[in-house]
């Protein structure tokens, strides 16, 4: 499953970047989009053992600050004692303000709001249950522009999710790697 993720995140990336060299100057539009997959690392926490995994956003960039898009990710975590895992697929909708600094550096903070849907498999008293979750958190990160149309950068994502009939809130850091593709 990790390599059809890579392998899926590698193939949209390239795309994106072909398709983006074909559509022009976007630093002049008051519109543009924006394809953006990403690799990352959650950190242990909450009974659950390191995760890693991956995400796909899409969206709009307003006036080249305003980034308002759909976020996709996937990642599963074994639990720290015991057998079984957690899989974890959030999906919400962000929003983020694009500050650009130098020639060639952005910075991002962003706020993200949705659903986390859960499933838990072979979890002692717990057993291969499905749950969905409100989720909120926010973001922060800083990307290197290589050019107008493509960026690649790191960031930090903050998740608090909220309580399910058998689990209780909890927050989730997410730390990863992206590459941001401009058309």
């Amino acid at each position: 499953m990790k390599k059809q993720i890579a392998l899926s995140i590698l193939a949209i990336a390239f795309a994106g970047s072909a398709f983006a060299q074909l559509s022009g100057d976007v630093s002049t539009r008051p519109v543009s989009y924006y394809v953006e997959p990403s690799v990352f690392w959650v950190p242990s926490n909450n009974g659950l053992d390191d995760g890693f995994g991956g995400a796909i956003s899409g969206g709009v960039i307003l006036y080249n600050h305003h980034q308002v898009g759909l976020d996709f990710a996937y990642f599963e975590a074994d639990y720290d004692k015991g057998p079984g895992k957690m899989k974890f697929m959030p999906l919400t909708t962000s929003y983020q303000y694009l500050i650009p600094f130098g020639k060639c550096f952005q910075a991002r903070a962003g706020v993200h709001v949705g659903a986390m849907f859960e499933k838990s498999k072979d979890q002692p008293g717990i057993r291969n249950k499905n749950r969905t979750a409100f989720t909120g958190g926010a973001s922060l990160g800083l990307d290197w522009v290589i050019n107008k149309n493509v960026s690649v950068g790191v960031g930090g994502k903050w998740l608090y999710v909220d309580e399910t009939n058998d689990l209780r809130e909890r927050n989730m850091a997410l730390v990863g790697l992206n590459c941001a593709v401009k058309f």
